[in-house]
């Protein structure tokens, strides 16, 4: 593989070049689905504020996205409901519940690029329609 990528222009002496440095952004960024989580989904939730239903919507999303590695509160921002990326991993969501209370929850996911981490904040926010 070392050798095509030299063949390619792609990498000199073990390092990427400036062509392939921009091979490597090109890709990250194209939007896949990451893998599923090699292990079953950690749910951790304090038992406060509306724990049923931020329990319900967390079972609901593991349950519905196998690249959701751990659910954990996360506190409420200003604003609208919405998803919020943090690279490399993250997915910060922030919802309304059916009966209208703000929700937030911490997303750990297997994104191992930010395309892979857009398409997952995307499919989300398509779920919960933010």
């Amino acid at each position: 593989m070392k050798k095509l990528l030299t063949e390619s222009g792609l990498l000199k002496n073990g390092s990427p070049t400036e062509i392939g440095k921009t091979v490597l952004r090109i890709l990250e960024s194209v939007k896949n689905i990451s893998g599923p989580c090699p292990e079953r989904a950690k749910i951790d939730l304090r038992n406060h504020h509306h724990f049923k239903e931020r329990e319900r919507i967390a079972q609901q999303l593991v349950n519905r996205f196998n690249f959701i590695c751990k659910v954990i509160d996360s506190r409420w921002k200003e604003g609208q409901p919405k998803v919020t990326e943090v690279p490399p991993n993250k997915l910060e969501v922030y919802f309304r519940s059916r009966e209208g209370f703000n929700l937030a929850l911490l997303l750990t996911t297997t994104a191992e690029t930010d395309g892979e981490l857009g398409i997952a904040g995307k499919l989300i926010r398509e779920f919960l329609y933010v």
